[in-house]
């Protein structure tokens, strides 16, 4: 009997050893594969950190996909390198890469990043472990864009004479010489009407119109492609200094504004020919174009986006920062501002927010909260609960109110909007003298300026603030 209890306890004691051996092959084999997961150098230098999208923009979060084949999403680590300045690293995401995106499943690693200013960035290495082994896998490098929704669009000039390329701004020509030029838009989505009037003193015609010019459509995609609209044949024929003749361009942008756009000023100083002695028979240019004159030619109207000085631009602001002191239904400051726009040919614009009204609301609501406390304590709870109602209401509206009177309005003096905050920068896009604007930013002299569909960057003393 105690041979049979023996033989049982030891067969116990084997199975158990077993039981235990076979636990810890598997928990072995487990971190093996789990520490040991390899991957050829061949292969890694293939990987790239590559662009998810075809266009990154600044103040969005933009990502990066790292594909690597055959690694499961448990068996990779990663760590953000020092960036660049204007970049910040958000976050990583792991998911599993199906077998019908690449010849074999793995493991795709999206990383977020957010620009800050455009511009061309090579963001370093990131730092990949994969199981046991530690890389350093590259990104593509990227071109950053500005934002589209607070990109303006723009007008630029190329000329077929080699002589006035990388010259600047301002050429030297010679009566009758030909000006050759293409007007070119950048950032819009749509031509809307292009008009241009006929120079004085000038020949001038079109030599090609494009696609864009023909349909009208741009892309409703980004693009920062420029995009050629027609083609000019200028000719100056009397000495003197000129820009290039005048012309409307108005676009559609991709925030869906619309924007009235000016071409840039370019100066020319033309000079005289002089007629040859060697024959009677030559010309002089005045004489080869002596046609152009016999018959004045009149100029084409234009639509220009010109602006016109507001004498009484001082009376409109002290009849608009009346209003907003006074109470709209109990005086007339409103209709004598409306009055006052209207005599100087300005279309009326939006209403100034009351301050007393605001301070009327806030008294009242005052009042009504004072007498919800009586009701309620005096226990008359009917009454209590309609002016509890009623202070709501004016709950509601002093925070409206509030709102309406914190935003800060101007009266614009008139001139040019540009779209960085800098002098030598002229978007061609005016505003009218006398253009009631919402105040948005301040930078060092300059203020963000926004009336409608049209924003921009202005000088501070251009705007008189609406107190």
């Amino acid at each position: 009997m105690e041979k049979q209890t023996a033989a049982g306890s030891w067969k116990r004691r084997r199975f158990l050893k077993y039981a235990v051996a076979a636990v810890f092959a598997l928990f072995s084999a487990n971190a093996f594969t789990q520490n040991n997961v390899r991957i050829s150098w061949d292969y890694v230098r293939s990987l790239t950190c590559k662009p998810a999208s075809e266009y990154f923009f600044t103040n969005q979060d933009c990502a990066f996909n790292l594909d690597i084949e055959g690694i499961n999403p448990e068996d990779i680590t990663l760590s953000v390198n020092r960036l660049p300045d204007n970049v910040n690293y958000i976050t990583f995401k792991k998911e599993t890469l199906n077998a019908t995106e690449t010849e074999r499943s793995g493991t795709r690693v999206i990383l977020w990043f957010r620009f800050y200013e455009e511009g061309d960035y090579q963001i370093p290495p990131v730092n990949v472990t994969i199981g046991r082994g530690m890389y350093s896998i590259k990104f593509e490098p990227v071109t950053v864009y500005t934002n589209p929704r607070t990109i303006q669009p723009k007008v630029s000039i190329d000329f077929a004479n080699d002589d006035f390329r990388n010259r600047g701004r301002s050429f030297t020509v010679t009566s009758g010489q030909h000006i050759i030029f293409t007007v070119n838009l950048q950032y819009a989505t749509q031509l809307i009407n292009l008009k241009w009037g006929i120079p004085e003193d000038s020949l001038f015609r079109e030599i090609q119109r494009f696609d864009v010019a023909k349909k009208g459509i741009i892309d409703t995609n980004f693009s920062p492609d420029v995009v050629p609209v027609v083609t000019f044949d200028w000719q100056p024929l009397v000495p003197g200094v000129y820009n290039l003749p005048k012309m409307i361009i108005t676009v559609s942008s991709y925030s869906g504004g619309q924007l009235d756009l000016t071409l840039p000023d370019y100066k020319f100083t033309v000079l005289g020919v002089t007629q040859s002695s060697d024959s009677d028979q030559s010309l002089s240019v005045y004489d080869e174009f002596q046609y152009a004159f016999e018959t004045p030619a009149v100029e084409k109207p234009v639509e220009e986006t010109h602006f016109v000085e507001i004498k009484n631009l001082d009376e409109l602001y002290r009849l608009r920062v009346k209003e907003r002191h006074s109470l709209p239904v109990f005086t007339r400051a409103r209709q004598n501002r409306i009055d006052a726009e209207t005599a100087a040919g300005l279309k009326p614009g939006l209403n100034e927010s009351s301050l007393i009204l605001h301070y009327v609301i806030c008294g009242i609501l005052i009042l009504l909260v004072i007498g919800v406390i009586i009701l309620f304590i005096t226990k008359r709870m009917m009454f209590g609960s309609i002016i509890l109602a009623c202070s709501l209401v004016f709950a509601t509206l002093s925070i409206f109110s509030g709102i309406a009177c914190g935003m800060k309005y101007g009266l614009f003096k008139g001139g040019y909007v540009n779209t960085i905050p800098e002098d030598f920068v002229n978007s061609g896009v005016t505003l009218q003298s006398g253009t009631r604007v919402k105040i948005e930013h301040h930078a060092k002299g300059w203020v963000f300026i926004r009336s409608n569909d049209t924003s921009g960057w202005v000088k501070e003393d251009s705007v008189l603030i609406i107190r």
